[in-house]
């Protein structure tokens, strides 16, 4: 599959574009979320990058700002079987920054259902409404 390179400049990628033509996360985007380091660009903007990127969106995320605990926010993740979802989240978890400091991995269920909490600290008080335009750094 070749990449979309709509929005590519001089060493970015534009989040929105980052899928190849058939609506797949690209081979740099799902490089990117492997090698992400917090120098790179602040978590929540990556943060947001999984939830652009993600199909099905609100049918297959879900952010429990009502249950929140303690600056301790429920997210889940539900790949509903498409397999560009399952590179998503088989690249997140390749990444020890991601499941280990500012998306704290909990829990996996059969069929695709993964489950983490994001802490205010790290995350920066991410809010739902937000609608944002992301540009991350490809190295």
């Amino acid at each position: 599959m070749e990449s979309n390179t709509k929005g590519k400049t001089m060493g970015k990628i534009i989040i929105e574009d980052s899928l190849d033509d058939e609506g797949y996360p690209s081979e740099e985007y799902i490089k990117f979320i492997k090698d992400w380091e917090p120098k790179v660009c602040p978590f929540h903007d990556l943060f947001n990058s999984f939830l652009s990127a993600w199909r099905y969106k609100t049918d297959a995320y879900k952010i429990h700002h009502d249950s929140k605990v303690n600056g301790v926010t429920p997210v889940e993740f539900h790949t509903l079987g498409w397999s560009g979802n399952e590179e998503i989240i088989n690249a997140i978890f390749e990444n020890i920054y991601i499941t280990h400091v500012f998306m704290r991995y909990r829990a996996r269920e059969t069929g695709g259902h993964y489950y983490f909490v994001l802490t205010d600290k790290d995350y920066d008080m991410y809010t739902a409404s937000t609608a944002w335009r992301v540009k991350l750094q490809i190295k």
